[in-house]
């Protein structure tokens, strides 16, 4: 069977080569009968991928696996679909020395549940359109999902968890001026489509639409309710965990919230928009949030909030971070005692963005005024430099520190996310080095090993 699933990944690799060549010919050859034509550009490209991958299996041991994949891309004009379909085996030896094994765990699965959480993340995504477009739907991996003003959402990323748990959710948002009624729309995402375990959805309308002034007639009035109904979806399928003497049966998070936003300025050299938000966790934790973010010089970036939180209130509960830290939270969440004293808080946040937009650095700080039981400040720092500047070279590089106590802590990896990603390209090869570190406060507790790294080093062939 191993060998069968092999062979059907190589023929099909061969087989949707030959494919390209003869559209290019095809394409060649009409150019000039179809130079007026106005139909939605149609591009495909195939990248193939060469690396190696380690594993953590149910002992705690290293396994390190070669790695072989190939990742097609199809975009037809404001549709586009990729697969990420990738094969890790391990030579093992055997008479002659030549048998190999394929990770079971990448194709096999039980029941038509673990059927979806296998295969559906073989789709990398499949969208219409962009961010910010009237109507726009992506399936796969999702990377910044916010809803609103993020007070309830932000940011949230399903991708923590790869590759050992890949996952397929959906993000769908829908403006009314797509039917030429502008005074609603809707923003919602699934972090998990096989598991439907955590998912939100906003409802806003704008109803000053029309008003002779523009800053009245831009003000948006929101209603989010976000939920998990499985917070230890991710533990219950950590290797790691065999320890029957921890078992998580938690109830289900749900947070609802009232909003505010009205954009002040859209005209250069300043961009300004104001928010606030009202939300209720656990049926009667309030928090509250007014601030101000924008663009100014159209290279400075900058966001500020001020808080006003309840006892166990957690601002942005699905965050960047949230999949790493669900059962620490919950415990926030539902606990009958005060295990975060309510306080007003503050979150700052600046940046800048060159040379349109290919370097970006953005950091913020989160945290309490003053000395708070059982709340400390949150570091978020990320880099991005996109090809253009250094010929073949783009970075991607974040920072994520919780629970600092002082300066000196900063050092420190505990509760600390660091991930850094290096590519370098070459005609049609890329060559990526990579570097990704966690700390898991939770595995700690249960006196396993709470650090996760993962290095390695891949490259890729990009056949367009």
């Amino acid at each position: 069977m191993k060998h069968v699933t092999v062979l059907m990944l190589f023929a099909l690799l061969l087989a949707m080569h030959p494919v390209r060549e003869v559209r290019a010919q095809e394409t060649g050859a009409e150019a000039e009968s179809e130079t007026e034509s106005t139909g939605p550009d149609i591009n495909f490209g195939l990248g193939l991928s060469f690396g190696v991958q380690s594993y953590s299996d149910s002992d705690g041991e290293i396994i390190t696996f070669q790695a072989f994949g190939f990742v097609p891309e199809l975009s037809v004009g404001k549709f586009g679909v990729g697969f990420d379909l990738l094969l890790h085996y391990r030579f093992t030896g055997g008479s002659d020395g030549t048998e190999f094994e394929v990770r079971e765990e990448d194709w096999e699965a039980e029941g038509f549940s673990e059927f979806l959480e296998v295969y559906l993340p073989k789709i990398r995504y499949i969208r219409w359109a962009h961010k910010g477009d009237p109507i726009y739907a992506r399936l796969g991996g999702l990377d910044a999902v916010t809803l609103g003003n993020g007070f309830i959402v932000g940011r949230y990323r399903n991708t923590l968890f790869r590759p050992d748990t890949p996952v397929f959710g959906a993000e769908f948002d829908f403006d009314g001026s797509a039917v030429e009624f502008p005074y609603l729309g809707i923003e919602s995402f699934v972090g998990n489509l096989a598991a439907f375990d955590l998912f939100g959805a906003r409802l806003y309308a704008r109803p000053l639409f029309g008003m002779q002034s523009p800053l009245l007639s831009r003000l948006q009035l929101g209603f989010t309710a976000a939920a998990d109904r499985d917070p230890a979806y991710f533990f219950d399928r950590d290797p790691l965990n065999t320890d029957d003497t921890f078992t998580f049966d938690p109830d289900e998070v749900v947070i609802l919230g009232g909003d505010l936003r009205l954009p002040l300025l859209a005209a250069p050299p300043v961009s300004l928009n104001s928010g606030a938000d009202l939300v209720v966790q656990d049926g009667d934790t309030l928090g509250g949030q007014v601030g101000l973010d924008g663009r100014a010089l159209q290279i400075l970036l900058f966001r500020s909030q001020l808080r006003f939180l309840g006892d166990n209130f957690i601002p942005s509960y699905f965050d960047s971070t949230y999949d790493l830290f669900r059962l620490e939270r919950y415990s926030v969440y539902s606990s009958s005692q005060t295990v975060r004293e309510g306080h007003v808080g503050y979150l700052v946040g600046a940046g800048l963005s060159l040379f349109q937009d290919r370097l970006v650095f953005q950091s913020s700080l989160e945290g309490p005024f003053g000395n708070v039981d059982g709340v400390r400040p949150t570091l978020r720092s990320e880099l991005l430099l996109n090809e253009g500047i250094v010929p073949g070279v783009s970075i991607s590089a974040e920072y994520i520190k919780e629970g600092i106590k002082d300066l000196d802590d900063l050092g420190s990896l505990d509760r600390t996310r660091i991930g850094s990603r290096i590519n370098y390209r070459t005609g049609p090869a890329v060559i990526s080095l990579f570097y990704h570190v966690r700390h898991d406060p939770l595995r700690e507790q249960m006196g396993d090993d709470p650090w996760t790294v993962r290095s390695g080093l891949e490259s890729t062939i990009a056949l367009n």
